[in-house]
């Protein structure tokens, strides 16, 4: 039998972001108000299980359940925005900013994300 997986996604709705989880290790950050790729974010090995933005839209949380980690980007915003990407129009590639495991003796199979700058709280 053959396993499909699906890509995980998450969508901010005051900025317009849309995020991605669509092959291992990396999850692509759209604007879905100029169609552009505008970050490629890594630091991660496999397809992310979770995924939610702050209510801000200046973080982006990971969750990886075969590893029982967690990672967190934060986003340049403002004026800022524009370095990092490729004078091509690539987006820019961003490490995590924070990563860190977390204990999932009983395998749960959902977890509750709380980010509140980068700061992040799991619940089972």
């Amino acid at each position: 039998m053959r396993r499909f997986r699906y890509p995980t996604i998450a969508f901010h709705r005051p900025t317009q972001r849309l995020a991605l989880s669509i092959s291992p290790g990396i999850i692509m950050i759209y604007d879905l108000k100029t169609s552009a790729e505008v970050n490629a974010l890594q630091g991660h090995h496999n397809l992310a299980n979770f995924l939610s933005f702050s209510i801000d839209g200046k973080f982006l949380v990971a969750v990886d359940l075969e590893e029982n980690m967690f990672f967190v980007w934060k986003f340049v915003t403002g004026i800022l925005s524009f370095i990092g990407g490729g004078n091509d129009g690539a987006p820019a590639i961003l490490p995590p900013k924070r990563k860190e495991g977390f204990d999932n003796e009983r395998n749960v199979g959902i977890v509750e994300i709380e980010v509140c700058n980068d700061r992040v709280v799991l619940g089972y």
